[in-house]
């Protein structure tokens, strides 16, 4: 059974099968975030934040309903197999090599947000990420304000109430770790242990329908 569930948290890691320049392109990059705007408008889903580099693409979202596998196969837009965070493999295809990750909302989302915003800094396309115009970093600044569609406000109200002090939080959260060698903070976390899975349980009746609380 694959990891699908109503107001789940996933990392999504989608990589491109084809050589990294047929995939640095404006055109490709826009239409890339077209498609992620398409997946909040049409199927729901909460995207709270992506950075989309020239071979792969990470992807922080929420789903609203069980409806995972309707909305990658919309982000991703192919016809290749996609891998669970169990190793367990969807029927359905999509693009690329990908990897999905159940999250416990309650742990590592700041760190892990610093970690997808940090992607071109870490492989040396820019030293600022503020200077990357393909991941959600510019957002979570306030610079950018076209993404309505873009759910920031969960991950800076851990850095507080105010928005704008939040984001400045941010922004210094995010240069502490520039010059630092930034691992994968989910290497480090249990993301779909079995303990896990009974606290979801315990909320989710058979019908896919979450209880109340």
């Amino acid at each position: 059974m694959s990891i699908k569930y109503p107001e789940g948290f996933y990392h999504i890691i989608s990589r491109n099968n084809g050589p990294p320049s047929s995939f640095q392109t404006e055109a490709y990059f826009a239409r890339s975030i077209g498609h992620l705007e398409s997946a909040a408008d049409r199927y729901g889903a909460r995207i709270h934040c992506f950075c989309l580099m020239p071979n792969h693409c990470h992807i922080l979202l929420e789903t609203a309903r069980s409806n995972l596998t309707t909305i990658l196969r919309r982000v991703n837009m192919g016809d290749t197999k996609c891998l669970t965070a169990t190793s367990e493999r969807e029927d359905e295809p999509f693009q690329g090599q990908c990897r999905v990750m159940l999250i416990d909302k309650d742990s590592r989302l700041l760190e892990l947000s610093r970690y997808i915003h940090l992607n071109p800094v870490r492989v040396h396309l820019v030293s600022d990420p503020s200077q990357y115009p393909w991941s959600s970093y510019l957002a979570y600044l306030g610079i950018e304000k076209r993404w309505d569609w873009l759910h920031t406000r969960f991950i800076l109200g851990q850095l507080g109430s105010n928005e704008k002090e939040a984001q400045r939080r941010y922004r210094n959260y995010i240069w502490g770790a520039v010059r630092e060698i930034v691992g994968d903070p989910l290497e480090k976390a249990v993301t779909d242990t079995q303990a896990f899975r009974g606290r979801v349980n315990q909320v989710i009746d058979p019908n896919g329908l979450r209880k109340r609380m």
